[in-house]
């Protein structure tokens, strides 16, 4: 029963892994078309054209390489968790997953940030988040090197 229980909870990070990763794959797309309209602004209006078909080619084909790279994380992930279960390691599996994800969050959004701030189109009082995002990828990590140190629990 006691194994079932473990792997029932590898299963509920995996979806935890799984939201956070869409969320992820979420703010990059958003971070790279956004990097691209305000790369353009104040370009003339006949590059409209070529502005709206980048656009669209960044949008699209980052879907589908970030799909496939979230599949992987994904894929990853479950066999981590799963195998973490049974040998002891699923919190360190977890904290290490979800410190990858949230590096990737923290730099996305702060470069998008830093663009915006460089435009003008934010105030420096809006960088709240990404130091709240920064506090949180902190405790995680010192969660996995505190979880790494300690022997694989097999009880």
């Amino acid at each position: 029963m006691r194994q079932v229980s473990k792997l029932v909870l590898a299963y509920l990070l995996w979806a935890v892994t799984i939201a956070l990763g869409l969320y992820v794959v979420n703010v990059i797309r958003q971070t790279l078309v956004g990097l691209l309209d305000l790369s353009r602004q104040g370009v003339a209006a006949v590059d409209e054209f070529n502005r709206l078909m980048q656009r669209n080619a960044i949008d699209r084909f980052g879907v589908v390489i970030l799909g496939i790279v979230l599949l992987v994380l994904i894929i990853i992930a479950e066999e981590l968790y799963r195998t973490g279960a049974a040998r002891g390691t699923l919190a360190r599996n977890f904290f290490l997953i979800t410190a990858i994800e949230l590096g990737a969050l923290f730099v996305f959004e702060t470069w998008l940030y830093a663009a915006m701030l460089r435009a003008g189109l934010v105030s420096a009082a809006a960088g709240w988040a990404q130091l709240a995002e920064l506090a949180l990828l902190a405790v995680v990590i010192w969660l996995y090197r505190r979880e790494k140190a300690k022997p694989p629990f097999r009880g």
